[in-house]
């Protein structure tokens, strides 16, 4: 949550939707095993263009749930 308000605009947003580009960030915190602490960084995926959740329309911003009548 905290590198997407700090780093990720609303720019980014319509570029990853209009543009399907993927975005990462880094992210960094703790952790700790065998009682050993060490700093971790770590490069995720902050935005992605595809929706596993639904079927997107040919003009890439409408979506239908999977099931649709009209799929």
């Amino acid at each position: 949550k905290a590198v997407l308000k700090k780093t990720i605009t609303h720019h980014d947003y319509k570029e990853c939707l209009l543009n399907q580009q993927l975005y990462r960030r880094e992210m960094t915190g703790l952790r700790s095993h065998a009682h050993q602490i060490y700093g971790e960084a770590v490069q995720k995926i902050a935005l992605s263009p595809l929706d596993t959740k639904r079927y997107i329309l040919p003009d890439g911003i409408n979506t239908l749930a999977f099931g649709h009548s009209d799929i």
